[in-house]
């Protein structure tokens, strides 16, 4: 997400990263200012994100552009943090995929399954379940 944050500047209302072929919404930034156009082109039924995508100015970041940041590249080589699951098999191959190796040889999916309070790489986090965890991870627990 910094990384995608980093190029959301004064010239572009979304920053979309796109991944393995596909666009990635969920993982893109967008100015708040959009919320009343969105709105409005969601009610006059543009629901497709091309259509949505169509009306504002958007910084396209592909594999390469992602990757130029030593430090997504230096943990997430394989860009697996932006993982299409749309549909009930995508979602099992996610789930089939083997738990990252984190600091320390700790062998965890996600942050709820790292006992006690910990820091992710400097940052506090709740233990929600929901952060993931990928290769090169820091976790200081405490």
């Amino acid at each position: 997400m910094r990384r995608v944050l980093r190029e959301l500047t004064a010239e572009f209302d979304v920053v979309l990263p796109i991944a393995h072929g596909h666009r990635q919404p969920l993982a893109a930034a967008y100015r708040t200012a959009l919320a009343p156009a969105l709105a409005a082109l969601l009610a006059e039924g543009n629901r497709k994100l091309g259509m949505v995508l169509d009306h504002f100015r958007v910084r396209r970041l592909d594999e390469a552009a992602l990757l130029a940041d030593t430090d997504l590249s230096r943990v997430d080589p394989t860009l697996e943090s932006v993982t299409n699951v749309n549909t009930p098999a995508e979602y099992a191959r996610a789930r089939r995929r083997p738990a990252p190796e984190v600091a320390q040889g700790v062998h965890a999916a996600t942050v709820a399954a790292v006992p006690g309070a910990v820091t992710l790489n400097g940052l506090t986090i709740p233990r929600d379940g929901r952060t993931p965890l990928v290769t090169g991870d820091v976790i200081t627990f405490s």
